[in-house]
């Protein structure tokens, strides 16, 4: 008599290959052994049971990367993350043609370096097959946590390792103004956002969901409901976003888009004309409206903002994240090399002072922001809403 737990074999009609009955978790499961000889198609019954036992229910020998994909582009539906159309993108468009018919058990690390070759042939730099390549490795950890897990273990992803962080913003006051000009003569709605970019640099999926309910004139705030994290932000209005965003609003109800074009229609792209501003602004045509965020944060490095005023005004979780954007311009270079050529103090630091001198403060330091980071130790919050207004005030970009 066959032993409870081991399995079975049979045979279909009109088949010479052997089929293997098992069940996992009290739900049958059958599959086929690929073997016409009784004894050979035993042994993989034993070693497909042995699997089981080991690794729990473990990916199915039929299921395939196109199929896990598929669920975890599905959870990420269900949670209503933000960013839903760049990974459903680039499955389409480049990761399913070549990992979609691959089963999930025959997955290596070398289909991946060969991915990576065949995409760098067609010219895509390595951060854009970097993140192609998170698509898949997503849906394999997905795959490990859940309930039966589907996937036995984490397999190794390999990456380009480049890392080709944009270095590129709007550096001088003067560019400033030719890109503000540029920008109101293409209309009401490009001007505000270019000065929101250039002010707090938000990003333009952020902008274009704005309703005119977002902009308070009298308590002279601006709202943001949808971000990249999750995190909706109030900023102050500062005059020179009250001036460009009073046209937009002209004449709309709460519930209206604030960014408009001049029929009344949903601004919800800009290419063009964002290539017409440049051109008639005489910027580098390569710049991005997301090199603005990069422009602001600079500005507001210039001004020695404290780091976590910049974060809450940029919407910022981490400092690794606002350092990302965070670029030295030319001037500060210069400023600092000649630094170089200035003779060295020999008279000893503050630091080291032996009877506890108290340190200098940085220039641009206040006691406003010595403030805010004691609140910080002491486990409150010191974001822009504890700012006051002022403050907001004198750190505006013009």
């Amino acid at each position: 008599m066959r032993q409870r737990g081991t399995g079975s074999l049979y045979k279909q009609k009109s088949s010479d290959v052997w089929w293997m009955k098992f069940y996992v978790h009290g739900k049958p499961r059958r599959e086929s052994t690929h073997k016409r000889d009784w004894s050979e198609a035993a042994n993989v019954l034993k070693l497909r049971l042995a699997e089981i036992a080991v690794n729990g229910d473990a990916a199915s020998s039929t299921l395939t990367i196109r199929q896990l994909v598929q669920m975890k582009l599905r959870s990420n539906r269900v949670k209503g993350l933000r960013d839903l159309y760049n990974p459903e993108a680039r499955w389409k468009l480049h990761l399913e043609p070549f990992f979609g018919n691959v089963k999930v058990k025959d997955y290596a690390s070398d289909l991946t370096m060969q991915y990576i070759e065949m995409r760098k042939g067609e010219g895509a730099d390595g951060s854009t097959v970097d993140k192609e390549i998170q698509v898949v490795r997503g849906a394999f950890s997905y795959g490990m946590k859940i309930t039966p897990p589907l996937v036995r273990f984490m397999p190794h992803f390999p990456m380009t390792g480049e890392d080709d962080v944009r270095q590129m913003f709007v550096e001088t006051e003067e560019e400033k103004k030719k890109l503000r000009a540029a920008a109101a003569k293409e209309g009401p709605y490009m001007l505000g956002l270019v000065e929101i970019g250039l002010t707090y640099g938000w990003r333009r999926g952020s902008l274009f969901s704005m309703k005119v309910k977002n902009v308070d004139l009298l308590r002279e705030t601006l709202y943001c409901s949808v971000s990249k994290n999750g995190d909706p932000n109030t900023v102050p209005l500062l005059s020179n976003l009250k001036a460009a965003l009073i046209p937009c609003i002209r004449g709309k109800g709460p519930e209206d888009w604030l960014f408009t074009h001049a029929d009344s229609s949903r601004v919800k792209g800009y290419r063009k004309a964002w290539a017409r501003v440049l051109k008639a602004a005489g910027l580098n045509p390569e710049l991005h409206f997301h090199d603005l965020r990069r422009t602001a944060r600079v500005a507001m490095a210039d001004r020695n903002m404290d780091e976590r005023w910049a974060m809450d005004l940029m919407g910022h979780k981490t400092r690794s994240c606002s350092e990302r954007y965070n670029i030295v311009n030319m001037e500060t270079r210069r400023k600092a090399a000649a630094m170089l050529e200035q003779p060295v103090l020999t008279q000893q630091p503050a630091s080291q002072s032996k009877h506890g001198s108290q340190q200098p403060q940085p220039k641009g330091r206040t006691e406003v922001t010595a403030g805010a980071e004691r609140q910080g130790r002491d486990g409150h919050t010191s974001g822009i809403a504890d700012m006051p207004k002022r403050m907001a005030a004198g750190s505006e970009v013009q």
